[in-house]
């Protein structure tokens, strides 16, 4: 039944979409000048379109290409919508996937419908293989609905990673290969994420070398941190992966440059979550600690997602122990334990 269910609230976005509105939006160009109470009529990897009138057939269209525009949509007030947005903050993912995946295909707006789609697929990374399939259809639906969306590289990209996730590898290669040929149309930011995508099929199949190579040309050189703050990072993050896997002692470094980039809060909390789970696997003394302090670290990033803060918890409540046994003698181990046991204290 509950399969049923979950099948019924996809069916709006697999079929024919409805005509969406002109939303509310102010669009802020980069000298600061904002147009306030207009209407976006499309947003897509060309720039975006809008109107001052939605009511007037005959009111003139502005349009604005990439750069020269930012643009903030008017607070949704659709309930699935609103619902996926409590439930995904509070980590209710199964609420949330069914509350996204109905806005998904309900939305008044095209930007309520694409945003919702990644909603989906973010809560459904978080979940289980039952979740999965799900986002897959309604990250495919978006996609055919909207080929040439703002969003298409970073739903294109997590794409991929659920039909990986699923056990689909063949089919996730296709979609980092698709994401490759779009590079000319859609930029770095594509071309990277193809790449990244097809070096972690290349770590499903056991190849870390392949992935390094795959990767090792977009690292600090076609990809910078201060320019490409997020690709950046994703790019950090698969590489280190494949070059721990493949004993590479450069994987510290990379994990370091990856941490300290000016990315997302988030994305900063599992670049530390990962830096704290290597050191962790060294198994020293100074390791160990190293590693409480990275956890530690991911654990108190204000906007890390729960599962990242709840693993960088878990691993820094084991380290404990370990730390604990690296004591001297008794009165050192209880030192240690005392000390530690504090620290997890105000994590939890």
């Amino acid at each position: 039944m509950k399969h049923l269910s979950r099948l019924i609230l996809l069916l709006p976005f697999a079929g024919a979409l409805v005509a969406s509105d002109a939303a509310p939006a102010t669009v802020t160009s980069p000298g600061g000048q904002s147009m306030d109470n207009v209407y976006v009529t499309d947003e897509s990897m060309k720039g975006i379109t809008f109107v001052t009138d939605a009511k007037d057939p005959n009111s003139p269209s502005v349009s604005k290409g990439h750069g020269e525009y930012m643009v903030t949509y008017q607070e949704s007030i659709n309930r699935d919508y609103k619902t996926g947005q409590i439930d995904e903050a509070s980590h209710n993912i199964a609420g949330g996937i069914a509350a996204y995946t109905a806005a998904a295909g309900n939305g008044r707006y095209d930007w309520e419908r694409q945003n919702a789609a990644l909603g989906v697929a973010r809560l459904a990374a978080l979940g289980g293989k039952a979740d999965y399939a799900n986002a897959i259809t309604v990250l495919t639906a978006m996609l055919a609905a909207y080929p040439n969306s703002v969003h298409a590289v970073e739903a294109s990209y997590r794409l991929g990673g659920l039909e990986l996730l699923n056990g689909d590898a063949a089919a996730a290669q296709k979609v980092a290969d698709g994401l490759k040929d779009k590079a000319s149309d859609w930029g770095l930011e594509a071309s990277a994420l193809g790449a990244a995508l097809s070096a972690q099929c290349a770590l499903a199949g056991n190849q870390p070398a392949a992935a390094i190579a795959e990767l090792t040309p977009f690292f600090g050189d076609k990809l910078t941190a201060a320019k490409n703050p997020e690709e950046f990072l994703q790019v950090g993050m698969v590489l280190a992966q494949a070059q721990v896997k493949a004993n590479d002692p450069a994987a510290l470094d990379t994990i370091r440059q990856t941490a300290y980039s000016p990315a997302s809060p988030a994305g900063q909390a599992t670049a530390q979550l990962l830096w704290a789970s290597t050191l962790a696997d060294k198994g020293d003394a100074a390791s160990l600690r190293d590693a409480f302090d990275h956890a530690a670290i991911a654990a108190c990033f204000k906007d890390a997602d729960a599962s990242t803060r709840n693993q960088a918890v878990a691993l820094a409540s084991t380290l404990v122990g370990r730390i604990v046994a690296t004591g001297m003698d008794d009165a050192a181990k209880n030192k240690l334990k005392v000390e530690y046991s504090g620290y997890v204290a105000k994590l939890q």
